[in-house]
């Protein structure tokens, strides 16, 4: 079943396109990696999907149905933010008793089961303006999840967690969405931790949604190749084609060439490289990781 369907999203500031043509499909119980640069549009399109701004075009619908400001699907969804509205001068158990109350959450407890999946229970009488980074992270998770939702959106929630932090976020939300069905949207700027996590991926460059595909098509598609860099790109490329007849290469960044017919005779090739004056500075054998198939699609 899909939890969000996307079709044609559109979002404008004045003449600028924000939000261009985003299609985008999400099931119930997967972790759905965002992906993309800054000022990609990634915040933007969580708080079309929230709500929290008007759409220029196109529609969003939530469980098969379209939303509106006022739809009680809201209530079936938890988020975090960068901005939380939480109050400073409150603690961490009295500011989630406040949105616990606005949420009409009736559930014993609840408080304390949030607080205790994020590790901040030992915290709850500290004031949030006390909290660093990383502990108003996790009190923001905590809100998303203390009316136990069906499907979180959740931005750059990362951000500001110690390593150990971020291992023990990575395996609730595994948790939750193996054992409880919870549909999850996360965006994130660690690419190696989305392909840890998610089950798919959407990449969003410039407005756009360029690719959507599932994170084991991704690393099927890896491909391990030999990676060089030379002082001649352009000779060496030359000699690849026409001495060795090799064409299943491509140049990286003006940089690096990515030979991906791993037959090469690497020593005779050297050796050409050697009696053409062209210096290898570095050559490894490796295999393409999320980051690289960001950077392909990114860069065209």
């Amino acid at each position: 079943m899909e939890v969000l369907t996307i079709n044609n999203l559109i979002k404008k500031y004045g003449k600028s396109d924000v939000l261009r043509s985003v299609n985008m499909h999400i099931m119930e119980g997967e972790i759905y990696g965002l992906i993309g640069k800054n000022g990609a549009g990634k915040t933007t399109l969580m708080k079309t999907i929230l709500g929290l701004t008007e759409i220029t075009g196109g529609n969003i619908r939530l469980w098969g149905k379209t939303i509106d400001s006022n739809s009680a699907i809201y209530s079936r969804i938890g988020a975090n933010l960068d901005f939380q509205g939480f109050y400073p001068e409150l603690t961490a158990y009295e500011n989630l008793k406040v949105f616990a109350n606005i949420r009409g959450v009736t559930k014993k407890n609840a408080i304390e089961e949030a607080l205790i999946k994020v590790g901040l229970i030992n915290e709850r009488y500290k004031k949030y303006k006390r909290f660093s980074l990383g502990m108003k992270k996790r009190l923001g998770l905590a809100n998303a999840i203390i009316h136990e939702p069906e499907f979180i959106i959740l931005d750059e929630p990362t951000n500001g967690l110690d390593p150990i932090g971020i291992a023990e976020f990575r395996e609730y939300l595994i948790k939750i969405s193996k054992e409880q069905e919870t549909t999850i949207m996360v965006s994130s700027h660690l690419l190696s931790e989305m392909a840890v996590i998610a089950d798919r991926i959407g990449v969003l460059n410039d407005g756009e949604l360029i690719a959507e595909k599932k994170m084991e098509e991704i690393q099927k598609s890896n491909r391990t190749h030999l990676k060089i860099s030379v002082t001649n790109n352009e000779l060496t490329c030359g000699i690849l084609e026409k001495v060795f007849h090799i064409e299943n290469y491509e140049v990286i960044d003006k940089k690096y060439i990515y030979i991906y017919d791993l037959q090469l005779d690497r020593k005779e090739f050297s050796k050409e490289l050697a009696n053409h004056g062209i210096g290898i500075m570095e050559i490894t054998v490796e295999e393409e990781n999320l980051e690289d198939y960001f950077k392909k699609l990114v860069q065209g």
